[in-house]
């Protein structure tokens, strides 16, 4: 699969299919994804995001736009994933971590997400999903990891599902 809007500037190799995916070697490299939700991609080395005070999930924290491509790791990591500040709620929910929806065909895997740290002391009352990896899926983690922190500290109304590698599983 190639992205109908392959954009070969924005990444450090690759034309984003599944054999030649995009090559992820920076962290704008990594910022990109959100530019083709439904392309592949593979790092060939570990990227640092510490410098990003407030992660904003690819496709943001709502079920409106899934990743439904595949991120290879390739035994690498990502580094420093964070956020502190509180989640606008979207049809009653919040979806967050590194993906905000894994979509059915999305896919990520030998990837390690390191040094994280997600700190929630407000939100708002709805269905909350954390996670490191994705707030809600419908596709496949395969071979993933995962260290760090993951604080929620709130009471909710609604209901809270918060877990290291997927806030929930539906697949």
């Amino acid at each position: 699969m190639i992205s109908e809007n392959a954009d070969f500037e924005n990444y450090s190799g690759g034309t984003g299919s599944v054999n030649d995916p995009y090559i992820i070697s920076t962290e704008s490299d990594l910022l990109n994804i959100s530019l083709h939700m439904d392309a592949c991609y593979r790092l060939n080395k570990n990227i640092a995001i510490d410098d990003i005070e407030n992660w904003e999930p690819f496709g943001g924290a709502n079920k409106a736009n899934p990743f439904t491509g595949v991120i290879d790791g390739d035994g690498f990591s990502i580094v420093g994933l964070s956020r502190s500040s509180a989640f606008e709620l979207t049809d009653g929910c919040v979806f967050y971590g590194f993906i905000g929806c894994l979509g059915n065909k999305g896919v990520i895997k030998n990837l390690t997400l390191s040094a994280i740290n997600i700190s929630l002391t407000e939100s708002p009352a709805g269905n909350i999903f954390v996670s490191g990896f994705c707030g809600y899926s419908y596709g496949s983690i395969i071979n993933c990891s995962i260290s760090g922190q993951i604080n929620y500290a709130v009471y909710n109304t609604g209901g809270a599902h918060v877990s290291g590698i997927c806030g929930y599983l539906n697949g």
